[in-house]
């Protein structure tokens, strides 16, 4: 077999394309060219094109791990997912990442300290390791990064999270022990300990807050309450003068709108009816 041409591509000066005997064969890097010496009119054997293809193959690889790091560290699990789905062979595959951490562009012993660094502060331990071993990094790995992480960073996390979900939860909830209940499932499915969510639950937790929430949740019941009955009775007040009939028809408006009778009997004796 003869190389018979070899012809830069016309969309990519970086890559040419090969022709054997008169017909195109394969396309290759311009970089696989020139370290095997590529020449119009050469001789070559199948086993030195198949040598060819995969050395292409090797650089695509390579270059395609590059940019998959380029933007952020990552584990040698998630290059290699990437790589993957690219369509690459195992055998390139396991070449690129050669690479990869011959220069060090990927440690996963470095990754899992980066990370945690980073999550510690708003994430719990075993969250981190979960996520972490989802990444491909051994678990005892991370059992050895994480125990550098003091107890108290996060007993502090936890109270952190803790603190800013307490506000959306007493905002919403006005019962004292759904709200504890609330604050402490939510801790533990941010994967805190037992002794980590009690005693963030304890510096949190007032019932006190829910007190003063019940009181001014009432207040503004019976507020809404008296406007509609207002409403409504100087609708009916203009058909109907008796004060019985007028308190019973206002009694059951209210009721209809699905109002307690006792909030209901509250507003009409401040509005005189």
């Amino acid at each position: 077999m003869k190389i018979t041409n070899i012809e830069v591509q016309k969309n990519n000066k970086d890559r040419v394309n090969i022709y054997i005997d008169n017909e195109y064969s394969t396309s290759c890097s311009m970089e696989v060219v020139y370290s095997n010496s590529l020449k119009k009119n050469t001789e070559i054997d199948i086993n030195e094109l198949a040598s060819i293809i995969d050395a292409d193959e090797y650089i695509r690889a390579k270059n395609t791990a590059l940019r998959i790091i380029e933007k952020s560290y990552k584990s040698e699990k998630e290059v290699m997912d990437k790589l993957r789905t690219k369509g690459y062979s195992e055998n390139i595959i396991k070449k690129a990442m050669d690479f990869l951490r011959e220069y060090s562009f990927v440690d996963d012993e470095k990754y899992a300290a980066l990370y945690i660094k980073e999550k510690c502060a708003s994430t719990s331990k075993k969250k981190i390791k979960y996520l972490l071993i989802r990444k491909g990094i051994k678990a005892e790995l991370i059992d050895e990064k994480l125990s550098y992480i003091h107890s108290g960073i996060e007993e502090n996390t936890a109270f952190k999270l803790g603190e800013k979900k307490y506000k959306s939860i007493c905002s919403s909830c006005t019962d004292s022990k759904k709200a504890y209940s609330k604050l402490g499932a939510y801790l533990y499915g941010c994967g805190f300990g037992s002794e980590v969510v009690k005693e963030a639950i304890k510096k949190i937790y007032n019932a006190d807050d829910f007190k003063k929430a019940s009181v001014t949740d009432d207040s503004n019941k019976l507020e809404e309450i008296k406007k509609l009955a207002e409403k409504r009775y100087n609708v009916i007040s203009k058909s109907e003068s008796d004060s019985v009939k007028l308190y019973r028809k206002l009694a059951e408006y209210l009721l209809r709108r699905g109002y307690s009778f006792e909030d209901i009997k509250t507003v009409l004796k401040q509005m005189e009816i």
